[in-house]
């Protein structure tokens, strides 16, 4: 693997929590589209080329193999919920998949953040209460995205940021 890799995936993550960056036209929005499969004699030069190993290929009806994406090899292991008014901080750290993507447990263990087809990106309790959600509405990426969340139970209500790197910043 090239010795870089680790060192730009992390700036690259640290790009959306930065302060008063600038912001491309349309980002928000851009819906990147997948390039034709990989075959498989192909991902095996890249793996040999590089020296790294690549998830396991998977079969669909459209094609032999789904392409390889960012996402897979990067995958999220944990974030913190950082509130605005007085900074605290809720660390959440993966634990296991629901409903095809990761899914992440508060790490006092009361509390969930997954993807559901009806909620999208959310965060609920034990008993199912659904109590935050990301503010901009962006809640179908592969993720959760670092971006600002809606929390609300009973007659609070709180915005926090999702951060993904240096939970201690």
């Amino acid at each position: 693997m090239d010795s870089r890799s680790p060192r730009l995936r992390r700036k690259l993550a640290r790009i959306p929590c930065t302060p008063e960056r600038s912001h491309s036209f349309g980002e928000e929005r851009h819906e990147f589209r997948l390039g034709p499969c990989l075959p498989e004699a192909r991902a095996d030069a890249f793996e040999a080329e590089h020296d790294l190993e690549l998830p396991p290929l998977t079969e669909t009806s459209s094609c032999s193999v789904v392409p390889y994406s960012a996402e897979a090899m990067t995958a999220l292991s944990s974030f913190t919920f950082v509130r605005h008014i007085d900074g605290l901080r809720h660390h959440f750290e993966r634990d296991g998949e629901r409903n095809g993507r990761p899914a992440f447990r508060r790490t006092d263990g009361r509390v969930w953040c997954f993807w559901s087809p009806s909620d999208g990106w959310h965060c609920e309790i034990d008993d199912g209460l659904v109590t935050a959600h990301p503010l901009d509405g962006r809640a179908d990426e592969h993720e959760p995205p670092a971006t600002v969340w809606r929390s609300f139970k009973n007659d609070r209500s709180y915005l926090y940021d999702l951060r993904t790197l240096d939970p201690e910043a």
